[in-house]
């Protein structure tokens, strides 16, 4: 399982993959409302360690939406609050 952090989150989320064998050069994350919407899509630079940094689109309302980590091989999707 990954770990999430804030939650509720303002504006940058932190997410920790944890000793999960991830595709670090394949990571994306999405952000879906509840009703399984695209609010956003972001192919993940980074393969610094297990901890990636999610910058909240200023354009995304308080509320509460599903956030996806993949690799293409490997998937998780957790719940998250966000507040403006």
């Amino acid at each position: 399982t990954i770990t999430m952090y804030p939650n509720p989150v303002t504006d940058m989320l932190y997410i920790n993959l944890g000793n999960n064998t991830w595709n670090m050069e394949n990571i994306s994350v999405s952000i879906m409302d509840l009703t399984g919407k695209y609010v956003m899509m972001q192919k993940v630079d980074e393969s610094n360690a297990n901890t990636l940094s999610i910058s909240i689109p200023e354009n995304i309302a308080t509320g509460f939406y599903f956030v996806q980590v993949t690799d293409g091989k490997n998937s998780t999707t957790e719940k998250l609050e966000i507040v403006k």
